[in-house]
């Protein structure tokens, strides 16, 4: 099945935010496991791996530290409290806002990807994005635009995905696919209003995958919309490095 993805991608402030194109897996791998060199029945993009376990989650907002507040604002590793979070900013009007690590104001607002503007009219962030889905997937007959953003949270990344296929694709089958993907957990409560946060992604191994609709603005069946969040620390750095350690060992 072809599959051309649009990606509205949330970056926090170890992070950012999208909007991609691609083709999709049966076991849809861009939400999902580190992908093991193997190709899906209909010759898309590789399916997910098996799903390791969870560690302990750990406190979500570690104690206030003395370190110095752009390194730890800058830093995936470093520890970030709630007062150094609101440090960015002040109630009080006659206040000025700091503003040590990034040109604009983080707390409180949205401004575009930092990482260099090419030519083109994306960000390197964005192109990344392109460029490394089709690496990770081993396949290149895949459609992406992304659109990155900077925004005030403490951890986690968030993706909204518009996927686009060459034919129809329920929301139902959609469900059921994901259900069954390592690696993924539904997060998609309307009566509820529940969907994905990073909060709630945060210090977890699965990626948080809700808001499961089709696209409204095609004709067509052809169209879904996602919400996704994950863990950029532990999905999307830790975890993977261990199961491509795994499946290295397996070989």
């Amino acid at each position: 099945m072809a599959l051309s993805l649009k990606f509205v991608y949330m970056i926090g402030s170890t992070g950012h935010s999208s909007t991609n194109k691609h083709k999709l897996c049966p076991v849809p791998g861009f939400v999902g496991e580190v992908d093991p060199p193997r190709q899906s029945p209909d010759g898309g993009p590789p399916c997910p791996d098996d799903q390791q376990p969870a560690d302990p989650e750990p406190p979500l907002f570690p104690s206030p530290t003395a370190a110095d507040p752009a390194t730890s604002a800058s830093s995936p590793t470093a520890p970030v409290s709630l007062s150094l979070c609101f440090s960015f900013y002040q109630p009080n009007k006659n206040d000025q806002v700091t503003k040590d690590i990034f040109p604009f104001q983080y707390a409180f607002n949205l401004f575009s990807h930092n990482s260099p503007m090419q030519d083109n009219g994306y960000n390197e962030e964005e192109l990344k994005m392109v460029k490394e889905t089709k690496k990770i997937w081993s396949y290149d007959d895949v459609s992406i635009t992304a659109t990155c953003i900077r925004v005030p949270v403490i951890r986690a990344h968030a993706e909204s995905i518009n996927l686009e296929f060459d034919r129809p694709l329920s929301e139902e089958r959609a469900r059921e696919l994901l259900s069954g993907s390592p690696g993924v957990t539904i997060s998609d409560d309307r009566a509820a209003n529940s969907f994905p946060t990073p909060l709630d992604a945060s210090y977890k191994d699965d990626v948080l995958v809700g808001r499961i609709r089709r696209d409204i603005s095609r004709e067509d069946q052809n169209g879904l919309d996602l919400f996704v969040c994950g863990d950029q620390i532990r999905k999307g750095a830790a975890l993977n490095a261990v199961q491509i350690a795994e499946l290295l060992l397996e070989q």
